[in-house]
C-alpha cells in the first residue's frame, strides 16, 4: 500500500475517533502495526473497553458493500472526500448503542 492510501486512511480513522469523542465516546486508532496481514485485527478504531468495534473508509465515491464493509465490525464509518459522512451499526447493538452514548456512559471509568 502507497503512502498517499495509508495517509488518507489514517486521515479517516482521525475524523472518526474525532466524531465518537464528541459523542462522549472513548474512541482510538489500532496500530497500524496491529493491522499487518498477519494479525488478527480487523477493524480501524475501538471504542474504549466497549464491545463495539469500528471498519473506517475514506472514500471518494464508491463505498464498499454493507456486508464486506461490516465483514469484521459492528460499526462502519465512511467518509465522501466531497463532504458526506455515515456511520453504519449493526442494528443488534444499535439500541445498546444509543443507551451508551445518551447516558454518557462511554468513558472508560463507569
Amino acid at each position: 500500500m502507497g503512502k498517499a492510501s495509508r495517509d488518507k486512511g489514517a486521515r479517516g480513522e482521525r475524523r472518526c475517533v474525532d466524531f465518537f469523542k464528541r459523542l462522549g465516546l472513548p474512541a482510538y486508532r489500532v496500530s497500524s502495526l496491529e493491522t499487518d496481514q498477519a494479525s488478527p485485527v480487523n477493524y480501524d478504531v475501538q471504542l474504549g473497553s466497549l464491545p463495539w468495534k469500528v471498519q473506517v473508509k475514506e472514500v471518494k465515491q464508491n463505498c464498499p458493500a454493507l456486508p464486506a464493509l461490516m465483514e469484521n465490525a459492528s460499526i462502519g464509518f465512511v467518509h465522501y472526500t466531497r463532504g458526506r459522512t455515515y456511520v453504519v451499526i449493526d442494528a443488534d447493538d444499535l439500541a445498546e448503542f444509543a443507551k451508551v452514548v445518551a447516558a454518557g456512559k462511554g468513558s472508560d471509568s463507569d
